[in-house]
């Protein structure tokens, strides 16, 4: 019987590896661990830890075509375990968060996938912005807040998740194309209507190295999340915005007006902007900010970059009587 399958897939990763590795041996015991080698030479590190930790339960692979969806989709076909939790070579699982998350599946079965608080172990001074990040993150726990600002920025780490194996199938492994694979994936079973959660406990110590895939692979930059964003966007407000309500933007600075003009390639009937100052856009019917009012016949689409910007315009919105996910939907 095995109860979590850790999966790990790495590539040139050497420097680091050791220390995920020894953070994740002393919760194998029920567990597996199911390596992914992504490049051709054997890593010598890796080899040396399997040989020196027979009794563990460790499964080393081999995927020579580079790249993580590869690497994670050849993983996921030998995982044994109820549950698959997912992590990085560069970071570290901290204590129990195996326990933790596989009893937090078990007692709450309406629940597909879990994720946890984050460590952040860079430096703060260096990286404001991705402390910060880490600062959201763990503030979004309910499933409530993670369908509800879905369309933000991914709420998870992908190394601090785990979810039912039963969850995924042939169609639903990571998909391969120009957009991050595990936001897609978070989006895609969301959009199922399957419900995620976060526990209260840090799960996971967070590095931020500058040879991290979040930082230097071009399917995870700025404009790649915005299509994979507004690519759900569109069939979320298909699903539950009713066709005569009038969709209202707000927010047409720079870097809006790509996404409201993919939205409109996508089929969403835009009938006008606002903004908190008056801008122009595509001939589309401007009306000021301040002077939105809810309506059964309107529903407001927040599209605003600026970090943080989203809790006030929540906040304004429902102080006016607007309701989140009835008569709006946030973006960034």
């Amino acid at each position: 019987y095995t109860n979590v399958s850790v999966l790990l897939p790495y590539r040139n990763a050497d420097s680091v590896i050791l220390r995920s590795l020894e953070s994740i041996k002393p919760q194998l015991q029920s567990n597996e661990l199911i390596l992914v080698e992504n490049q051709v030479e054997d890593s010598k590190i890796v080899n040396e830890f399997i040989q020196q930790n027979p009794e563990l339960n460790i499964r080393k692979l081999k995927e020579t075509v580079p790249g993580i969806v590869q690497a994670l989709n050849t993983g996921l076909r030998y995982c044994s375990g109820e549950f698959i939790a997912r992590m990085d070579a560069d970071d570290e699982m901290l204590p129990n968060r195996l326990k933790l998350q596989s009893e937090y599946l078990r007692v709450n079965p309406e629940i597909d996938l879990v994720s946890g608080c984050i460590e952040y172990a860079g430096n703060l001074e260096d990286n404001r912005g991705f402390s910060l990040y880490v600062d959201q993150l763990n503030a979004i726990k309910t499933v409530d807040e993670i369908s509800q600002l879905r369309f933000i920025e991914s709420p998870f780490a992908h190394p601090s998740v785990m979810f039912r194996k039963s969850a995924i199938d042939h169609q639903e492994q990571y998909r391969n194309g120009n957009f991050p694979e595990d936001y897609e994936l978070w989006l895609r079973w969301l959009q199922q209507g399957r419900k995620m959660a976060k526990i209260d406990n840090k799960v996971l110590r967070w590095y931020d190295s500058e040879n991290r895939l979040s930082r230097t692979d071009p399917r995870c930059s700025k404009s790649s999340f915005s299509w994979l964003k507004i690519e759900y966007l569109t069939k979320w407000i298909n699903a539950n915005v009713p066709p005569d309500k009038d969709i209202i933007i707000a927010g047409v600075g720079k870097l809006a007006r790509p996404m409201i003009e993919q939205l409109i390639k996508n089929g969403i009937k835009v009938k006008g902007l606002t903004d908190l100052k008056t801008r122009s856009f595509l001939d589309l019917p401007f009306t000021p900010w301040k002077e939105v009012k809810p309506s059964p016949n309107i529903f407001i689409v927040s599209i605003v970059s600026n970090r943080g910007s989203w809790r006030m315009i929540r906040e304004d919105l429902e102080n006016r009587g607007f309701q989140i996910m009835r008569d709006f939907i946030l973006c960034a």
